[in-house]
């Protein structure tokens, strides 16, 4: 566990106290790294560090984490991890249970996106082979450190709301049943809206009665410490620690420090702002532990720069932030329902949203795929655009929401290697700023897939 301030959060369920408590330095910075940075320099600067324990997907494994936990542990309060999450379906070859078995929750319609008992399963089992992945990678002491469940669009999401947020609450009991004392949530407001419908503490009750005749919570989803995904400045993160999106208490907030992720614990100002001087970190060749992944539509997760070879399709770790509040509008029934905690008031204007990305285009790659470009809008809101909305469809008029890109240059460009060739696909792309502002969407562009 972290040392120094205890920041904890008690709620009661079915009539007991359970306490969820995150230990950490207020106002200490660190950084998160995952499988996209095997290899690569790392940093001697901050207080903690947080490792991706899989590959980009459930199921698995980040080929680098031995070295990459080492490599926080040296940092003064040492290593916690992250795992990936998702609701893929009954198209999952993993994880995914029998029509009327009990494994550990009863799945009654296994080729229903509405069942809480097999989505439960499907987290149970994910978290399961998340902890022994870690447990063989770099012993059994990683259930003494702080866990936490990545929640974000680029993952596989296909069930209800309620069932996927049945899935999340599969993955923490799992855990929890492992050893592990605490698990945390790392998302965004809009993010976790669209994936769960806005679980939160005054409607986890609802969510509880839908679930009752699968399973029973072993822990309260709606306690557990929120690590708000990342911003683009140190200032916008402790900005960010003030909101909530289940209404539970915000322990981290991810910023852009150079090229990596940066996290700041909340509850004070921050103590130092780290340089980026790094120093190469090991490398290894180890294969990941566990079979390929589920199949899933990859989520725009990297950047590149203007008129220059388009960034690959890696799912990156952790690096999305997309706020509520928006014109851009999703192909879906349920609104996101946020928590938020108001910020101090200041004389300075309220930001507003930005404006629409300009001059995007979608072409044919050459090998293989879809390249999307676009200008950053001219109109900012009164606060930086750092992320994009992308939306994709099969038919004009019917884009829904794909996923988040992170991109702060003046243009920006993605390829979509994720659709099959020869498919036609159509686009549209809305900024978001660091004030949670999402603006409206782009002109709508379309290529065909080579």
């Amino acid at each position: 566990m972290w040392l120094a301030l205890l920041l904890s959060v008690v709620v009661a369920l079915g009539g007991a106290a359970t306490a969820w408590a995150v230990s950490a330095p207020a106002g200490a910075v660190g950084h998160d790294v995952s499988y996209p940075q095997c290899g690569t320099t790392l940093p001697t600067t901050g207080r903690f560090g947080i490792v991706g324990v899989n590959g980009g997907k459930v199921s698995t494994a980040n080929p680098c984490l031995a070295t990459q936990y080492a490599w926080a542990s040296r940092t003064a309060n040492g290593a916690d991890l992250y795992v990936n999450t998702g609701n893929p379906g009954a198209i999952s070859t993993f994880y995914w249970s029998q029509s009327g078995t009990r494994d550990p929750a009863l799945c009654t319609d296994r080729n229903s996106s509405a069942d809480p008992g097999c989505a439960y399963n499907y987290g149970w089992h994910g978290g399961q082979d998340s902890l022994r992945i870690a447990r063989n990678a770099v012993g059994s002491g990683v259930t003494a450190r702080t866990w936490w469940l990545d929640v974000e669009l680029a993952n596989s999401w296909n069930g209800t709301p309620a069932a996927n947020a049945a899935s999340l609450q599969g993955a923490v009991d799992a855990l929890v049943s492992g050893g592990v004392g605490t698990v945390g949530i790392y998302s965004t407001n809009y993010q976790w809206g669209q994936i769960t419908g806005g679980y939160t503490a005054s409607n986890a009750a609802t969510y509880r009665s839908g679930w009752a005749s699968a399973f029973t919570p072993k822990r309260p989803l709606e306690s557990a410490p929120l690590w708000i995904a990342g911003l683009s400045t140190l200032d916008a993160a402790s900005r960010n620690c003030a909101t909530s999106f289940t209404g539970a208490r915000t322990a981290l907030a991810q910023y852009s420090d150079g090229n990596l992720d940066g996290d700041l614990v909340c509850g004070a100002p921050p103590t130092t702002t780290p340089p980026t001087t790094t120093t190469v970190a090991p490398t290894t060749t180890a294969a990941p532990t566990t079979t390929a992944a589920p199949t899933t539509t990859a989520a725009p997760t990297t950047t590149a720069a203007p008129t220059t070879t388009v960034a690959p399709t890696t799912t990156v770790a952790p690096t999305t932030t997309v706020a509520p509040t928006t014109t851009v509008a999703p192909t879906t029934t349920v609104a996101p329902t946020t928590t938020t905690t108001p910020r101090p008031t200041s004389s300075a204007p309220a930001p507003t949203a930005p404006g629409a990305p300009t001059g995007v285009t979608a072409t044919t790659d050459p090998t293989r795929g879809i390249v999307l470009r676009w200008t950053a809008p001219a109109q900012t809101g009164g606060s930086p655009v750092n992320r994009y909305v992308i939306l994709r469809g099969t038919a004009a008029g019917r884009e829904s929401v794909l996923g988040v890109l992170t991109c702060s240059t003046a243009t920006c460009a993605w390829r979509d290697t994720s659709i099959p060739a020869g498919s036609t696909e159509f686009y549209q792309v809305a900024a978001a700023n660091d004030a949670n502002q999402v603006g409206p969407r782009s002109p709508e562009v379309s290529a065909r897939a080579r």
